[in-house]
């Protein structure tokens, strides 16, 4: 399910993978994108609710980002350092995004 809905998304400036993943999938997804791509500051997985897009955002507990810091510069989220949220509008695609055909193409650092 995640290679269908894998794709790369500006987040509070980073250039991060990110999936369309069912709410009790949002962890162990995150998780298996900063996996594969080590060298991105954190994943993000989205699912859509009737109030808006709920983002989870992971980030690995040595080498990661605070996604805490970046989810509240959005004014609608938070939570802890490796594992944060925000809500955002629906059909909401990142501060910029680009269509890729193959994500393994494409590279995660920072712009």
């Amino acid at each position: 399910m995640i290679e269908r809905t894998e794709r790369p998304m500006i987040i509070g400036g980073f250039r991060v993978p990110v999936a369309n993943v069912p709410y009790a999938q949002r962890n162990a997804a995150a998780t298996f994108l900063y996996t594969k791509y080590p060298e991105v500051p954190f994943a993000a997985t989205y699912y859509d609710t009737p109030k808006g897009r709920k983002f989870s955002l992971r980030s690995n507990a040595t080498t990661g980002a605070d996604v805490d810091a970046i989810a509240r510069k959005y004014g609608t989220g938070g939570g802890h350092v490796h594992a944060a949220g925000l809500m955002m509008p629906l059909n909401w695609q990142g501060d910029w995004m680009e269509s890729v055909q193959y994500i393994d193409q494409y590279s995660y650092k920072q712009r």
